[in-house]
């Protein structure tokens, strides 16, 4: 029942979600796609766009769709692109930020009112609101059932046990991390059950560590399924797999250590930690990676040719077997 309970509330996060983007398209519509392309003249500007889109949308695998939409419908270059990604990345922490503010007590408010608008309205401006405060009240709500479940279960001196051997293997906590925020299509889902797992004691303090850094790769992974059909959408999903996987193993390298030192630096207690951990570590890579862009933007041309390279080294390829075959 404990583990039913907790997949439980996973999907009452992949339901809230669903239901906050399905409530911002019937707000915002297309318009966010044409605002977000008008704000791509410059990278910081591009950066900027980014944050707002993923605070509008927080979703990862929105965002990975939008962008390769965005390259597939515009001249837009991955390097320019990738500016947007990287801004959208901080803008989706603020939905794990709601999180860490302990609102589950009042997710009957954010229910009953989304659930009037929703249900109720004939205009589509307030049936958008009302599906918004709809999502966040399922995933408050969701978020009151892991804490419960994950209270529950600390109390097992065997669920303990098991959860406190994981904290010696940083490594398979983030592999196993970002494997469920693919399958799960979402990293505040991911970060989510983490928090609930950590807050109850189940998941010991420092693991928290690995376990957001595996779901921020999982977002990586999740753009380079969406992306890979499109040369500019697989040079958008591995600049941000180099840019992410960078970040990633500096802090994995140093350890435990590094681990309680990051911690100890974060105020709050560890939900707080956990939200502020993800915001700073997408800000501060995102920012430093700004600069960088133009020479990023030319490795990922040379490691993935244009089409039309492609295209003529095949033509090449035709015209000699022609030729050779001729002069048989």
């Amino acid at each position: 029942m404990l583990f039913l309970n907790i997949s439980t509330g996973v999907i009452f996060v992949l339901l809230g979600m669903r239901y906050v983007r399905k409530g911002l398209d019937r707000l915002f519509g297309s318009q966010l796609v044409d605002w977000l392309q008008q704000m791509t003249n410059n990278r910081y500007q591009a950066f900027f766009g980014g944050m707002v889109a993923g605070a509008i949308a927080p979703s990862s695998s929105a965002i990975a769709m939008l962008s390769v939409q965005i390259l597939n419908q515009t001249s837009l270059t991955a390097g320019r692109m990738l500016a947007v990604v990287l801004g959208a990345n901080v803008g989706i922490t603020i939905s794990v930020q709601l999180l860490a503010f302990r609102l589950q007590d009042y997710a009957g408010v954010f229910l009953l009112t989304g659930g009037i608008g929703f249900l109720f309205s004939k205009r589509a401006i307030f049936r958008g609101a009302g599906q918004l405060l709809l999502g966040i009240g399922m995933v408050f709500l969701a978020m009151g059932i892991i804490g419960s479940a994950g209270t529950a279960a600390a109390a097992n001196s065997d669920l303990k046990l098991l959860f406190g051997v994981v904290d010696h293997y940083p490594f398979v906590v983030f592999i196993g991390t970002a494997l469920l925020t693919v399958a799960l299509q979402s990293s505040t889902a991911s970060i989510g059950l983490g928090i609930g797992l950590a807050e109850s004691g189940l998941l010991p303090g420092t693991t928290i560590v690995p376990w957001v850094l595996g779901a921020n790769l999982g977002i990586t992974l999740t753009m380079m399924m969406a992306g890979w059909g499109s040369i500019e959408g697989r040079r958008l999903a591995i600049g941000s797999l180099l840019i992410k996987g960078c970040g990633v193993l500096l802090i994995l390298l140093g350890g435990s250590r590094f681990f309680v030192f990051i911690l100890n630096l974060l105020p709050g207690a560890i939900d707080r930690q956990a939200a502020n951990l993800n915001t700073f570590f997408n800000l501060i890579l995102g920012l430093a990676a700004l600069p960088l862009l133009s020479p990023i933007s030319r490795v990922l041309t040379f490691l993935i040719e244009s089409q039309a390279i492609d295209d003529s080294r095949e033509r090449i390829a035709i015209s000699i077997r022609c030729y050779c075959k001729h002069r048989h």
